[in-house]
């Protein structure tokens, strides 16, 4: 039987009195984040960046020069033209303007490497907080599961779903799903079994609030932050895999413009025709590059550690 006076020390605890010290990240508040997020340069300019091509992403109809190019539109009189004022990123083999197609390519690019993430952390935080909560048998069983699908790269498990479903943005989304949700999993059980043990959580459950209440209100606030992170910086591994696939073929269906295609497409015409290739890459860069600007700032704030 517990001792009455750890008992009731424990509970003071948990209203913030006495001894006990609140784990580090539970005080961010909004002041502070924005205060140490403005002092932050480069996670600005990362933020920044990714704001700008989200723009250009969701109003491509209304920017690109030429809307139609994003089809099956050909034009032989202006093909494999270089940079101009008139095409400002030259045309391809078919006379399409590369600018407007990098513009709907992004915005299909953008929408699968910011979903992908979303959907494995949905996934992944929910069994990761089974697994460290609850423990014994069913801990046991999703955490080997989980080292079974952390031993393969994500991008081998997408080629073998493509190959079965098909191309396809929606297919891309599915197969590089199936094995993201496992990272998650891993740093949530871990953050999880950590935070169970503290004071305010054992008060909590003396107190007699259920094992749903003490998860959602005491447990996962205080393990969000590793997982907002890593949501962040995986939205640029997420690209990078969309992008792969583009690249082998395996993407969204032609004519559908896709960045990785769209780079796959010119490597035909290297080096002479060298736009073709080189604006499409350099949005991945600048997509990825930006992402983890913004990545590394709010790990930087809220101190946490992600691999």
């Amino acid at each position: 039987m517990k001792n009455p006076k750890n008992i009731s020390k424990r509970i003071l605890a948990s209203f913030g009195i006495g001894s006990f010290k609140n784990i580090k990240n539970e005080n961010v508040k909004i002041e502070e984040f924005l205060f140490k997020f403005k002092r932050n340069k480069l996670a600005i300019v990362g933020l920044s960046i990714f704001i700008i091509l989200i723009f250009l992403a969701v109003f491509a109809n209304w920017i690109a020069p030429y809307p139609q190019d994003a089809g099956i539109a050909v034009h032989f009189n202006q093909t494999l033209q270089p940079p101009s004022f008139k095409h400002i990123f030259g045309t391809d083999d078919l006379g399409r303007d590369i600018f407007s197609r990098i513009l709907f390519g992004l915005r299909y690019t953008l929408i699968a490497g910011l979903t992908i993430p979303i959907i494995g952390a949905l996934i992944g935080v929910t069994l990761g907080l089974i697994a460290g909560y609850f423990g014994k048998k069913i801990g046991t069983v999703i955490m080997r599961i989980t080292d079974i699908f952390l031993s393969i790269p994500p991008l081998v498990i997408a080629l073998l779903v493509i190959s079965v479903l098909g191309p396809g943005l929606l297919n891309i989304i599915i197969a590089l799903s199936i094995d993201w949700w496992s990272w998650y999993v891993r740093m949530v059980q871990a953050e999880v079994l950590v935070i169970r043990e503290q004071n305010f959580v054992e008060a909590s459950y003396i107190l007699g609030s259920s094992k749903f209440r003490i998860i959602f209100s005491h447990i996962l606030p205080n393990a969000i932050f590793p997982v907002i992170v890593k949501i962040t910086l995986d939205m640029g591994y997420a690209i990078l895999n969309v992008a792969s696939l583009g690249f082998l073929g395996l993407g969204i269906t032609p004519p559908t413009p896709e960045l990785g295609y769209l780079v796959a497409e010119g490597r035909l015409f290297l080096p002479n025709d060298w736009w073709i290739s080189t604006f499409p890459g350099l949005f991945i860069f600048l997509a990825i590059l930006s992402i983890n600007l913004l990545g590394d700032g709010l790990r930087d704030i809220f101190d946490v550690e992600v691999t």
